[in-house]
């Protein structure tokens, strides 16, 4: 599938394989960075960081991993880089501004079910979130997340197994189907990761 761009890797066409990787996998990267920082403006911020990095990277690319799992492995850590740097940014603002308890919305209290479920993935640890992101959104197979998290295959199962369950107990008072995944992925009532 990504044979084209392993071929202008190797032959040091790096922009030509930048494009290759926007125009295969530019929507699948901009959703799971989107859906893991939880606004679209910081998830389009960090797709941005995520194809320079893959771009300064392409001179070392060996070959070891597929391109898909290597740039979403590139993603998984400008994510993490991201989520560190806002929760930063919102401990220094909480020090100097108390919001009253009544300015706080209630996820609970929005009536859309998928942005119940984008609040819910924001919920998760980092670690957990990628995993199930990577999983069903990206429809990755365990030991694609696997390659992707640097992981062993049995803690990528173990991850979305974890993060699954989190998520079915978050949102437990939600009809399924309220919560329609894209046709080409896994649903989220699925049994085993």
């Amino acid at each position: 599938m990504d044979a084209h761009i392993e071929r202008h890797i190797r032959d040091k066409d790096y922009r030509r394989a930048l494009e290759a990787l926007i125009a295969t996998h530019g929507p699948g990267l901009g959703r799971f960075l989107i859906s893991g920082l939880g606004s679209r403006e910081d998830g389009e911020e960090a797709l941005q960081d995520t194809l320079v990095r893959a771009l300064n990277a392409m001179p070392d690319y060996r070959g070891d991993n597929q391109v898909k799992p290597w740039l979403f492995g590139i993603a998984r850590h400008v994510l993490v880089d991201h989520v560190r740097k806002k929760s930063r940014r919102r401990s220094l603002w909480a020090r100097f501004f108390r919001p009253d308890e009544d300015e706080t919305p209630d996820p609970h209290a929005q009536t859309d079910a998928r942005l119940t479920l984008a609040g819910a993935l924001t919920r998760l640890s980092p670690a957990l979130r990628a995993a199930v992101l990577l999983r069903y959104q990206q429809g990755m197979d365990a030991t694609e997340v696997a390659d992707t998290l640097a992981i062993s295959h049995a803690s990528a199962r173990k991850r979305i197994s974890l993060g699954l369950q989190a998520l079915r107990t978050e949102l437990a008072d939600v009809a399924p189907s309220d919560i329609a995944p894209a046709q080409s992925q896994p649903a989220l009532s699925e049994s085993r990761p």
